[in-house]
């Protein structure tokens, strides 16, 4: 099965700033590990302090679907804000990037 792509953007400007936008690639694999994390982002495009809080969104999410098959997911893009990005925005935005690709199963 071809891998396929979610994006997910969390951004609010209205109050303290929140910024999270995180492009992935997820495909089926076979065998038994369920879940190979791998990011391939520079350091430029998402600082790899937020590495931890999109995993922990995309296994938020994983988790609620009760995603049983084995997953390779592949962090490939997004985009970072120097002022605005948190984690909690990172978290978020990973959850609603790998809920758009799994629609796509």
């Amino acid at each position: 099965m071809p891998a396929v792509r979610g994006e997910g953007r969390f951004i609010r400007v209205s109050c303290c700033g929140c910024y999270g936008h995180v492009i992935l690639l997820l495909q089926v694999q076979q065998g038994d590990i369920p879940f190979q994390f791998l990011w391939e982002v520079p350091e430029e495009v998402i600082p790899a302090i937020y590495e931890q809080a999109i995993r922990e969104g995309i296994m938020k999410e994983l988790a609620e679907a009760r995603i049983t098959t084995s997953l390779q997911i592949q962090i490939i893009g997004g985009s970072f804000h120097e002022v605005d990005a948190n984690e909690r925005s990172y978290r978020i935005a990973a959850q609603l990037a790998i809920k758009e690709a799994l629609q796509q199963l």
